[in-house]
This record gives C-alpha cells, structure tokens and sequence, in this order.
C-alpha cells in the first residue's frame, strides 16, 4: 500500500525566512511580514474588503444560520451566524497558476 508524504503547511515565519532571503535581514523581515498580517486584519475588521492589484481580493462575507451535523453521533446542530473571509484571485495570477486555460 502506498502512502501520500504529508508536508507541513507554510507559515509567516516561512514566509518571513522568504522575505529575510531577498531583504538580507531575518529581524527586519520577521517584523515586515507580522505588520503586513496585523494591516490586512484590521483593514478587513474595518473595510471589509482588500483589493491588491495582480493578487487577489480579500473580502469579509456574513454566512447565514444553517444546519450542521455532529459527525461523531449524528445529532443535526445548528451553526450560527458569522462571518468569514473569502479570497479570489486576480486574473493575472490564474494565467500564471493554470497557464493550460490561457486561449491562443
């Protein structure tokens, strides 16, 4: 029986040793990449939405009440309202992400 090699999902502080790569400074990067997070939460707290041009949208969305499931006894449940973040990507990066669906 073959297994699938499971890796670790990436972090910030994976993402920050990127950015330390190219600046050259671990620390100054560390205190980049926490300041971008903290910025992108309290915009999307305030704004609801953020929108980077040749990345993507960032937007806060409310999803309604509805019914779950108890996946260990079954019990129906019911979820409450809240909200979420939802990301679509920009069109620029799907062409570079899928470059099969670009047309000629």
């Amino acid at each position: 029986m073959a297994y699938k090699v499971v890796t670790r999902a990436p972090t910030a502080k994976d993402m920050a040793s990127i950015v330390a790569e190219k600046l050259g400074d671990k620390t100054l990067a560390r205190e980049g990449v926490d300041a971008t997070l903290a910025a992108l939460q309290e915009m999307l707290t305030t704004q609801g939405c953020i929108h980077l041009p040749g990345f993507g949208r960032f937007a806060l969305r409310k999803v309604r009440r509805h019914n779950g499931r108890n996946p260990q006894t079954g019990e129906t449940i019911i979820i409450p309202a809240c909200k979420r973040v939802s990301f679509s990507m920009s069109k620029a990066w799907k062409r570079k992400v899928n470059p099969q669906l670009v047309k000629t």
